[in-house]
Order: structure tokens, then sequence, then C-alpha cells
């Protein structure tokens, strides 16, 4: 949840009056919300690629989902992090429902559960890392 809020200051310091985010500063969002790990160029431009038919700009949902889904392995650690609220090593129903909500999709508990339940390979009741992976993969 502390990387949506930070993405989302970051969103904000960069849109425009239309609260959307041109492409062209994709780059300078990317690396300020990674600026460990940067994706490289070649990420980037998958990315932009991806968001040329919306006029050249996008959304803060659509920048989260171009950064969850184009972010390398390095990266899916940090998004599981931002899951794992309570930072226990796993995530269980109550925090995917947390940040589905946060970036505006409704989540039923039992459908988080049921989320949980599908790639819940060892049985107890909720995602480790591993897991997670595969859950983000299917959701891809």
């Amino acid at each position: 949840l502390q990387k949506l809020k930070e993405w989302q200051a970051i969103f904000d310091s960069l849109k425009d009056s239309k609260d959307s985010l041109s492409i062209s500063l994709l780059p300078e969002f990317a690396n300020k919300a990674f600026p460990d790990n940067p994706p490289t160029e070649e990420e980037l431009k998958l990315l932009a690629q991806k968001y040329t038919s919306s006029g050249g700009s996008v959304t803060f949902e659509e920048v989260c989902d171009a950064m969850i889904r184009h972010a390398p392995l390095k990266h899916l650690l940090s998004t599981f992090q931002a899951f794992d609220k309570d930072g226990n090593g796993v995530i269980d129903h109550d925090e995917l429902i947390s940040v589905f909500n946060a970036v505006g999709v409704e989540l039923e508990e039992h459908y988080a559960k049921e989320m949980i339940k599908m790639f819940d390979s060892d049985g107890n009741g909720v995602l480790d890392f591993a897991e997670f992976q595969d859950l983000y993969k299917k959701l891809l």
C-alpha cells in the first residue's frame, strides 16, 4: 500500500490538468518509482507502445497496471511487499482486498478467498512470494 501511495504522489507531481500523464513522462515516472532499479529503455518502449492508442496519455490506474505488468521479476518483490501490508511474508485475503480497493477495483471477500485458494499450493490459506508469482502471471 505504501508503494501505491508513493506512485500516486509521483503521478500527481507529473500529471496534467486532465489528471493524466503524458506518455513522454512515463520514463520519468518509472525512474522515480524505481530509483534503485529503473526499467530499461526497452521496457519503457514496450510500456509506451501499449498506450499509444490512448491519445498519448495514461491515467494513474493505467500507470500502475503498466508498472506491475511490465515490471521485471526484480520489481515483483516490491509489488509483493506492497500487498503484504503487515510485513509477515505472506498475503492474506484482507491484504488482497485492501490493495485491489486502493487501485479502484472492488474485490469481495469470497472472491479474494477463492483467488488465494486457487494459488495456495501448500494449503495454508495465504500466499507466499512463489504463490504470488503464480497469481501475478495468471492475472497478466
